[in-house]
């Protein structure tokens, strides 16, 4: 008689941590005996928040549900336990269920072997599981700790807050490309310690740390450096009014305002522009990326004012391309875009000192144009549109939030707005005949 196997949960006893022993059951000849398999889930009746599936299946390997951040190994641990249960009981088919488990022998718990050791080993879960990429990711990001830490020994009690503290110093000074570059950015080291975070909390849950606080609960590390401020539309109208500029610096403003004009365009679409692009009233071009269809934006008094400037000598409006430009092949024609772009750059950081503007970059009037049509308008929609973002969600990037001053007067005049159209609809609305006065009574039926 062959024995019988099923995987259980011992929802009878949990522990401190609410979690509850998932075993095997082994039935034979009458005997039952459980086999510990050293895996310890929350249990609970609702299926949404339970870490065991009530309704598995040998065949389809899902007693941990994916609530588990490790259900997938876990899963396979248990595969692994069934077959070598049967390959036991195979080799001698006379052994009873008591003797089938002594044989598989019980599991030891997992020796508390560090941090270090841990993060070795989730990720070569990782790599086992085929997510190569998760793990090289990991990988890399445990490469800066291994950095810091050196040849000291594995001992978690020895990270505390002010380790990382000092660790996020070193991070941030220490020579990154072999005397190229100073330290990581803000993002990398920010994404480092979430991975040691998770590397900590989860070898605490599996025995690998002692029970402890986790010393990467910290706050994010925040830029050293603020964002630039981004200038506004009076400041960036403002540079119309400026004399004396050199001949690159005159060039670069003119670029600069036209991307204004432009509805926010981009710098390479402003000096790509060709004389064929202006109609009487308009200028149509094709937007680059991954924009749609045409923008079109009639010519105005600023429009106006820039092309005056501009002899028809040529086929580009601004004298940064030539004629055979155009033709270049993709990697020459980038490389040349690339050129024109630092020119452009190097002459806006000379006119932000003649203007008083701590800074002037060709892709800060992107921001700049976002924020003030967000703040005239308050419709995300119509900066996605003049921006000509495929996805509202890079739109949402460009805009810094409204005040509550300014939230506050554009709630009130949207009311003001919907309350005035709802008036007017029903002012211009007919009375039906036969409708009752307000405030006048239905007459009841059969009377």
């Amino acid at each position: 008689m062959n024995a019988i196997y099923k995987v259980t949960i011992r929802t009878d006893q949990v522990d401190a941590a609410g979690r509850s022993a998932v075993r095997v059951r082994i039935r034979k000849a009458g005997q039952t005996r459980y086999l510990q398999t050293g895996i310890f889930l929350k249990y609970h009746r609702d299926k949404r928040k339970s870490e065991w599936n009530e309704d598995a299946e040998e065949g389809k390997n899902n007693w941990v549900t994916s609530r588990h951040f490790d259900h997938a190994a876990l899963n396979l641990q248990l595969v692994k336990s069934l077959k070598r249960l049967r390959h036991i009981e195979s080799e001698h088919p006379t052994y009873t269920a008591t003797q089938i488990r002594d044989a598989y022998g019980q599991p030891e718990e997992a020796p508390r072997r560090g941090f270090l050791a841990f993060a070795r080993e989730w990720i070569a879960r990782k790599e086992k599981l085929g997510q190569h990429g998760s793990a090289e990711v990991y990988r890399t990001q445990l490469g800066y700790f291994s950095r810091y830490w050196g040849e000291r020994p594995d001992d978690p009690a020895r990270l505390t807050p002010s380790t990382v503290a000092e660790m996020v110093h070193f991070f941030r000074t220490c020579d990154t490309r072999k005397g190229k570059g100073t330290g990581y950015g803000t993002q990398t080291i920010n994404d480092a310690l979430a991975v040691y975070r998770t590397f900590f909390r989860h070898g605490i849950l599996e025995g690998w740390i002692a029970p402890m606080p986790n010393p990467f609960d910290l706050p994010p590390v925040e830029a050293e450096h603020p964002a630039l401020e981004r200038p506004t539309a009076s400041q960036v109208m403002g540079l119309r009014e400026l004399e004396g500029l050199s001949e690159p610096e005159h060039h670069a403003r003119n670029v600069f305002l036209m991307q204004f004009f432009l509805n926010g365009a981009r710098v390479s679409e402003v000096y790509t522009l060709k004389w064929a692009d202006v109609t009487a009233t308009h200028i149509r071009f094709k937007p680059r990326k991954r924009s749609r269809g045409t923008k079109t934006v009639p010519r105005h008094e600023g429009i106006e004012w820039i092309l005056a400037q501009y002899p028809k000598e040529g086929p580009y409006i601004f004298p940064y391309l030539q004629a055979g430009d155009a033709t270049a092949k993709d990697g020459l024609r980038q490389a040349l875009y690339k050129r024109v772009n630092a020119r452009i750059n190097s002459a806006l950081r000379r006119v932000a000192v003649r203007a008083g503007l701590p800074h002037l970059t060709s892709h800060m009037q992107r921001h700049a144009f976002a924020d003030h049509v967000w703040q005239q308008t308050g419709d995300i929609r119509a900066v996605q549109e003049l921006l000509g973002h495929a996805d509202v969600q890079a739109t949402q990037l460009y805009m810094k939030r409204l005040g509550q001053q300014q939230q506050d007067a554009l709630s009130l005049s949207l009311y003001a707005a919907a309350q005035g159209n709802v008036r007017e609809t029903f002012a211009a609305q007919p009375v039906r005949e036969g409708r009752p006065a307000t405030g006048a009574k239905r007459p009841k039926k059969g009377k």
